[in-house]
């Protein structure tokens, strides 16, 4: 995790307010992403909601830093970048 980012959360007071706050994705100014979870993923639900939060972070990567807006053209790099950070928080979930 980025350790700037991890400075500026307070990631073990979270508050959970109902079950649809399950996750979060923290960005910071430099772009590094956090996403908290209130379980590790285990159930389908779960994963849904991690690949929730997953995606949001690939529309910040591509569309809000270099401006690659969501089209025919760039479905590819979309789900490119989605599935490297996918397999990259896999990682360490199952490690």
């Amino acid at each position: 995790m980025n350790k700037n980012l991890k400075s500026k959360i307070d990631i073990k007071n979270i508050q959970y307010e109902s079950d649809f706050s399950d996750a979060f994705l923290f960005i910071d100014v430099s772009g590094a992403g956090l996403i908290r979870m209130r379980y590790i993923p285990s159930t389908p639900k779960c994963y849904n909601l991690l690949q929730h939060e997953i995606t949001h972070y690939v529309y910040f990567i591509l569309s809000e830093r270099i401006s690659m807006k969501h089209n025919r053209k760039t479905t590819e790099a979309y789900s490119y970048l989605t599935g490297y950070i996918t397999e990259k928080v896999y990682e360490k979930i199952f490690k």
